[in-house]
């Protein structure tokens, strides 16, 4: 039994690297648009705006997590995460017409 719950805690900690990974190279190596300012990789410009990010409800505890880490980084930022499954947030996205910075 502790052999299953060690590979789930690896398997979770592989999942907050990759979503972590995922979520800082949107907003600064490729650079994205958070209600009008550019975020640029050389930092030039503070963080201001709204991130909303549409994810899968199994990774809203690791989303908090990576969420108040970046709050505390970037404060004037305001993170609306909102949990559901892949077909719910795509049709937020499709017939909802709601847009999203990461999903």
């Amino acid at each position: 039994m502790k052999h299953g719950n060690n590979r789930k805690t690896r398997i979770m900690k592989l999942t907050m690297i990759v979503v972590a990974a995922a979520v800082a190279v949107t907003l600064v190596a490729l650079g994205v648009k958070l209600a009008g300012t550019l975020v640029t990789p050389d930092g030039e410009n503070e963080l201001t705006g709204k991130l909303t990010v549409f994810h899968a409800g199994s990774l809203s505890v690791p989303f908090k997590e990576i969420s108040a880490e970046f709050k505390k980084l970037h404060p004037k930022v305001t993170i609306q995460l909102e949990a559901g499954g892949s077909r719910t947030c795509a049709r937020k996205i499709s017939d909802l017409n709601r847009s999203c910075d990461v999903m």
